[in-house]
C-alpha cells in the first residue's frame, strides 16, 4: 500500500471521495455539465483568448466541465490533463484529447506551447516549497503573452472553509500572497478576481444581488477594525490571472510553436 496520501486519495477520487462528499450531489449528465460550465465560464469569459484555435491546456481537468464550456464557445485546440484515471474517464466523454499523468511533467516537456493554461483547484494541493517550481513550469510552458488562470480557495473570505475542505489542501492564499508569488516568478499584469455568483436566472440573480450587499458589509467591517476596506475579493474562491511577458527570453529546445501541440500530445 502506498504511503503517499495523495496517491491513495487521487486513485479513487471520484468513487471514494467526490461521490461521498455532501457537496457532490450530481449525476455527470448534460445538465450537470451545462450548469457547471455556465458558472465557470461566466467567471473567466473576458480572460479567454479571442482566437478559437488558441492552444489551451487545462491542468487537473477533472470531470471536464471547463472543457465542456470551452467546447460550447467554439474552442478547438484544447488538451486536458489529470492524474486520476476516474476523472480522465469522465473527461474523455466530453473531449477526446485528455492525458492521464502528472501535469507538471507534461508541461515541462512542452515549453512555449500554450496560449492559455487554466488550473482550477490545483495549486492549493502543494506545499510552499513546491509551488514556486510549479509556477516556473507554468510560465515556461506559456508562449510569450500567454495567460495563466488559477482558481483557488481564498483565505481572505470571512468563511474560508474551502481552504481546508479537502484533506489534500496544503496552503491557502490571500489576494496579496497570490500576487506576491506570481510577480516573483516573473508574471506580469496580475489580477485577483472574486468568484462571485453568475446571474443566469432569477435565483442566481437574487444571489448575486444579495452578495453585493454582503460585500459592502464586509468592506464596512474591515474599515471599522483596520481602517482599510480590504482587497474586495471576499468570495470563498478567488481567481488569479497573469500574463507571461512578451520580452522574456525563452529556453532553448522549446516546444511546438504551432497549434499542433495540443492536438498531438498523448
Amino acid at each position: 500500500m502506498s504511503t503517499n496520501y495523495r496517491d491513495r486519495i487521487y486513485q479513487h477520487y471520484v468513487s471514494r471521495y467526490l461521490a461521498l462528499s455532501t457537496t457532490a450531489r450530481y449525476t455527470y449528465n448534460k445538465k450537470f455539465y451545462e450548469d457547471w460550465a455556465r458558472v465557470a465560464i461566466g467567471r473567466i469569459k473576458r480572460l479567454l483568448p479571442e482566437q478559437k484555435d488558441s492552444a489551451i491546456c487545462e491542468v487537473a481537468c477533472g470531470h471536464g466541465g471547463l472543457l465542456y464550456g470551452l467546447k460550447q464557445l467554439g474552442y478547438t485546440n484544447m488538451i486536458g490533463i489529470d492524474i486520476s484515471s476516474e476523472q480522465v474517464e469522465l473527461a474523455k466523454k466530453i473531449w477526446p484529447n485528455i492525458v492521464q499523468g502528472d501535469a507538471i511533467e507534461f508541461l515541462q516537456n512542452h515549453p512555449n506551447s500554450f496560449d492559455l493554461i487554466v488550473a482550477f483547484d490545483f495549486i492549493e494541493h502543494f506545499r510552499k516549497e513546491e509551488i514556486f517550481s510549479i509556477l516556473d513550469v507554468f510560465l515556461a510552458a506559456l508562449r510569450p503573452g500567454g495567460r495563466l488562470i488559477l482558481s483557488t480557495p481564498n483565505a481572505e473570505s470571512p468563511l474560508p472553509t474551502d481552504c481546508w475542505w479537502d484533506f489534500t489542501h496544503e496552503v491557502c492564499f490571500t489576494s496579496n500572497s497570490m500576487k506576491q508569488i506570481l510577480q516573483v516568478v516573473g508574471f506580469e499584469k496580475v489580477e485577483i478576481l472574486p468568484a462571485e455568483p453568475v446571474p443566469h436566472g432569477w435565483f442566481s440573480t437574487v444571489r448575486w444581488a444579495l452578495w453585493q450587499i454582503l460585500k459592502m458589509l464586509i468592506y464596512f467591517y474591515n474599515l471599522v477594525e483596520t481602517s482599510r476596506p480590504g482587497s474586495g475579493v471576499f468570495t470563498r474562491t478567488m481567481i488569479a490571472t497573469a500574463l507571461k511577458p512578451l520580452y522574456m527570453e525563452t529556453k532553448s529546445g522549446g516546444g511546438n510553436a504551432s497549434g499542433d501541440c495540443a492536438h498531438n500530445a498523448r
